[in-house]
């Protein structure tokens, strides 16, 4: 009965972090600017002019993104996550800041690069963790056990091993979707 209320309880919270698809077009203000962000399509319109945009991760917290206006003019941000530097060509429009570009995109804060998630190593740590907090005395047998014989856990390692395991499931939670 307890292992089935730890399954149902587990479900029910993996359950409640699936939020809603968001739209892939929103509007977002920054500085008094209302810009309109389609993600689908990857572009950025500010005042009818639609401009295109190419967003990479660098990994850590460095992105890099590259805007391109209708006339074929470019711009670009860079930011490694203690501050930012940009720029654009010769014939970019500079009442239009490649940093502000880059805001917008993000819904106007101050990252705009993309989800960093892990997904494989959430779904092993959530497995891990699952087996750890469904079955502590197998997992203590795997780790400890085996070396011993007619050894058997102490409750506190049991114990613990159930709270490694649900540990490792919400870690495992955040490495899946963040």
């Amino acid at each position: 009965m307890k292992k089935l209320l730890m399954i149902a309880a587990a479900l029910l919270l993996l359950c409640s972090c699936a939020g809603k698809e968001s739209s892939p077009v929103r509007t977002v203000e920054s500085y008094g600017r209302v810009y309109t962000v389609d993600t689908e399509n990857q572009t950025i319109t500010y005042e009818g002019v639609v401009y295109s945009f190419d967003i990479e991760s660098s990994g850590g917290q460095g992105y890099s993104v590259r805007f391109t206006a209708p006339d074929g003019a470019t711009s670009f941000w860079n930011e490694d996550g203690m501050g930012g530097v940009g720029g654009g060509s010769d014939d970019w429009d500079m009442d239009v800041w490649p940093s502000d570009l880059a805001k917008a995109l993000n819904g106007g804060s101050q990252s705009a690069r993309r989800g960093t998630g892990n997904p494989l190593l959430g779904l092993l740590l959530i497995a891990i963790g699952a087996f750890h907090a469904l079955a502590p005395g197998i997992a203590w047998y795997l780790s400890h056990g085996w070396r011993f014989k007619d050894a058997e856990p102490s409750e506190a390692a049991l114990f613990f091993s159930r709270a490694g395991g649900i540990v490792a499931i919400f870690i495992g939670i955040i490495f899946f979707f963040v």
